[in-house]
């Protein structure tokens, strides 16, 4: 499995990833700059989950958001439990991780890494989004934001959770998950 990009990548379990990741972010990028967020519940099975929000850009439309409970909704609403890192970057910061890991030197809107190994402690998965991204696409499609970048973290939950988007009849099977989701949590976003 590789990391999902854009939609179009299922997430990746190889180790390199972890410690590459975790390189970026002793490099100075995972120094939160906004608002960080930990939340735990005990879901299904009793099982305490701790979801990790960190907005590394200034990103004022995101100061009323919870993204941490609309991840456990979620997570809640697909009858799962993981330990996840949602991380908020800029375009570039965004690009330079698409470059490192899977070879494009683009921005896109959201990756994400499957991080379960063996014994290995830690979140399950880190799901990256583009707050720029979701600037650019709220305005053009007459919505929120906060509405786009959350249609994003759901679509990297998705990944996360075995959804994959490479064929058309996935990609629309995957897709109608992520609307039902988004309207079931009360947002609104037209995924076209």
């Amino acid at each position: 499995m590789h990391p999902q990009e854009g939609g179009y990548r299922s997430a990746s379990g190889r180790p390199g990833h972890r410690e590459g990741l975790r390189a970026i972010r002793a490099q100075g990028q995972g120094r939160p700059r906004g608002k960080g967020r930990e939340t735990r519940e005990k879901p299904q099975g009793g099982r305490v989950t701790l979801i990790d929000v960190t907005v590394q850009v200034h990103a004022p439309e995101l100061q009323d958001v919870e993204i941490a409970t609309f991840v456990e909704r979620v997570l809640e609403l697909e009858g799962a439990s993981l330990d996840l890192s949602v991380v908020v970057l800029s375009d570039e910061e965004i690009r330079q991780i698409n470059r490192e890991f899977l070879g494009h030197d683009f921005a896109t809107d959201v990756l994400a890494f499957d991080l379960r190994e063996d014994g290995q402690v830690g979140p399950d998965g880190e799901i990256l989004v583009s707050i720029d991204h979701a600037r650019r696409e709220a305005g053009a499609r007459s919505h929120g934001i906060a509405d786009e970048l959350l249609f994003y973290v759901a679509h990297g939950v998705l990944h996360l959770l075995g959804y994959d988007d490479h064929d058309p009849e996935e990609r629309a099977r995957m897709h109608a998950r992520q609307a039902h989701l988004m309207n079931a949590l009360g947002r609104t976003v037209d995924p076209s």
